[in-house]
This record gives C-alpha cells, structure tokens and sequence, in this order.
C-alpha cells in the first residue's frame, strides 16, 4: 500500500508534488495549533537561535530566522524568475503583457478597495491594506498542473504574467511601506554591496560563490538597515548573469532550476507550518465575522475576481483589441487569483506583527479564501475544459 502511494506520488508533476507538500505542512500547522501540543508548537518555532562573529551578532526566534532569513532566497527565485521573463520570456514582448498587466492591476486596486470598505470604522486594521492584493504563483501553478495539459497554454501565461505582476506588486508594497527606522550606516555598506555586484555583473563575472558572499553582507546590512531583508534576494537576483560569456550556459536559469526544490519542498513548507497556524479552538463568532477577517476574505475571495474581469474588460474596450482567451475563461483566471497563500500570509505577519489576535484573524481570512478561491475556480475550468 505503501509503496503504490509513493509510486503515484512519484509519478506527479514537480508542481503537483510541491502543491501536496505545501497543503500538507499547512494541515500539520493547523493541527499542532489546535491540540494538545500547541504549547510545543509555539515553543519551536518561537525557539532562539544567535549567530555571533566577535562583537557582532544576530539573535532571533525560529520563525524570523525562516521568515527574513530563508524566505529571502524565496525573494531570489521570484527574482531570478522577473529577471529571466523580461529578458527573454514572455514578458518580453510589451503588448503581450498589457492585458494581463491591466488584469494584475485591477486584481491589486479593488481588493485593497474591498478591504477598506470593510474595515473603515477600524483605523488599526488599515495597515493590512495589502494583505488581499497578492496572488501565490506556486499555488496556483500547482493546481493547474492536475488539470494536466488540458489546460490551454494561453491560460496559463495569462496567469502566470498575472501573479508575476501582483508579485512585483508586493515586492513594492514591502519596500515602501513595510520599513522601520532606517540606519544609514547599514543603507550605505547595502550600497556599496549594490555596488560591488553592478561591476560583477559588468566584468562577466561567473563564478556564483562570489555573489553569495556579497549577497550575505547585502542580506546583513539590509536587515540591520531598517528595510525588509527579503528584499536583499530580489537586489541579488537583478545581477546573477543570464548566460556565460561563450552564451552557452543558462547560469541564471540553471540556478533557477537547481534552487526550485529547495524552495518548493523545504522553505515554503517550512515557513507555511510556522505561519499557518490558526488557533481554531479559540475562535469565536467575533473572530470569525471580524471586520479584519471579512475584509481579508472578501478581498482576496470576491474583490480578485472582480477587479481582474472588470480592468480587463475595460482594457479590451479602451483599447478595442482581442482576448487571447475567452471572456468566461478571464473570470475563472480572476478567482484563481483569490489564492493568496504565502504572500498574503507573508505580507500579514508583517502588518501585525504585533498583534497575535490580529495576525491569527488575518490568517483566517486568507485560508478561507484561498480554499473558496482554489474550489471556485478549479470548478470553473473543469466545466470549460469539459471535463
């Protein structure tokens, strides 16, 4: 039995495989959260580890360390990813993506429009503005993949440059408005590390080694400074170099392909088991029907697809062009694009941080939607594929 299960695993796409290891570590947070070891839960992941060189030193609790720390090379796959579709993807060709680019930017303004609507009588809960604005690439990704290749390779880049763009997005949201008190001192030695890999870049300088080594100080001194360490892996990624000097090795996307299982199956289960823990035992209906859970829910759930259809049709009409897919297909890629997930949970422990209550409700929110959405819109293509 045991071994007929491994075989069918074995026999998933990469997708797929990442998609069950994701929900699966998501299950395992929800159930250590909710029974009797949830003290040990908490006490692990909350657990502290210090690295120390001299008089300098980083102490922090297990989930920071996953969350600013290995999340960081999360940022430098999406980096490598943007880097790799504008240079010679799809999103090289600029009328290719202005539908999909109006779509991402409809799927950004009405959630964040939904969530103010809902919270407006409760000032403390609009820093989580840009909770309901981002849409899980690598969820999505792996549902699709069950549909096999049935689905239409039209529908899929419509997507994929869709979630890239939210991803962008997001990228922004945490660089502008997730920044603490800047040290200029560490702003300066992130510079000169900026610096130091431009001329890396510029003198074809192939050897990865030696942008991780000024990757890791960019990494410190971007965490020191006051801004988001996890911007440090999209800096880096901006300057891994796209093919070697004879152009027959893909470097960044061979490294792309090498670090896909690492991030896939060992750092976004890790950081999803230490931030997906809803203590559902502890709800109540208040919580439940909180203004920050509706807001949450009802961005990501209803104001996606929504705002996804509503900007495109705009788009088409403004401009009166044509949909490389069908009209009913635009709606069912907008409740796909209510699947939130690690970015949302991401962007949620960074507006309340300080606040357990909020961040548990804020967590609801987003895995209420992200069920509904992934069965909305799983139903909608079976239904179109005809199958």
């Amino acid at each position: 039995m045991v071994s007929k299960i491994y075989n069918n695993f074995n026999e998933l796409s990469q997708e797929t495989k990442a998609g069950i290891v994701l929900i699966i570590a998501t299950i395992l947070a929800l159930i250590c959260s909710n029974t009797g070891i949830k003290s040990l839960y908490s006490q692990l992941i909350h657990i502290g580890f210090r690295i120390q060189l001299g008089e300098m030193y980083l102490d922090k609790p297990l989930i920071l360390w996953i969350n600013d720390g290995l999340m960081s090379i999360f940022f430098f796959i999406i980096g490598l990813e943007l880097k790799r579709e504008f240079l010679e993807g799809h999103l090289k060709d600029f009328h290719a993506v202005l539908l999909p680019s109006a779509a991402a930017l409809g799927g950004v303004v009405v959630p964040v429009l939904v969530y103010f609507a809902i919270t407006a009588n409760h000032p403390e809960l609009h820093k989580g503005w840009a909770v309901p604005m981002a849409t899980d690439i690598a969820f999505v990704v792996g549902i699709l993949s069950l549909f096999g290749t049935r689905v239409p390779v039209k529908f899929k880049l419509f997507i994929l440059t869709l979630a890239i763009m939210d991803d962008l997005a997001a990228i922004l949201v945490i660089a502008i408005f997730h920044t603490k008190t800047l040290s200029y001192t560490s702003m300066l030695i992130s510079l000169g590390c900026i610096v130091v890999l431009f001329v890396m870049n510029k003198v074809k300088v192939e050897k990865l080694p030696s942008y991780f080594f000024v990757g890791l100080i960019l990494w410190v001194s971007v965490l020191k400074s006051g801004l988001h360490a996890t911007l440090s892996g999209v800096v880096l990624a901006m300057f891994i170099p796209l093919y070697s000097k004879d152009k027959k090795n893909p470097i960044l996307f061979t490294l792309e392909k090498d670090l896909y299982p690492l991030v896939s199956f060992a750092i976004i289960p890790l950081f999803a088991f230490s931030n997906a823990g809803v203590e559902l035992t502890s709800l109540t209906l208040q919580d439940v029907f909180s203004s920050l859970t509706l807001g949450v829910f009802f961005g990501l759930a209803l104001g996606k697809p929504i705002g996804i259809t509503i900007f495109s049709s705009l788009y088409l009409f403004l401009t009166n062009s044509s949909s490389p897919v069908p009209f009913k297909q635009i709606i069912t890629i907008g409740f796909f694009g209510g699947i939130g997930f690690i970015m949302s949970l991401f962007i949620a422990g960074l507006s309340f941080d300080a606040s357990q209550i909020l961040l548990n409700e804020s967590r609801l929110g987003i895995l209420a939607a992200t069920f509904v959405s992934a069965i909305i819109g799983s139903l909608l293509l079976r239904k179109q594929l005809g199958k």
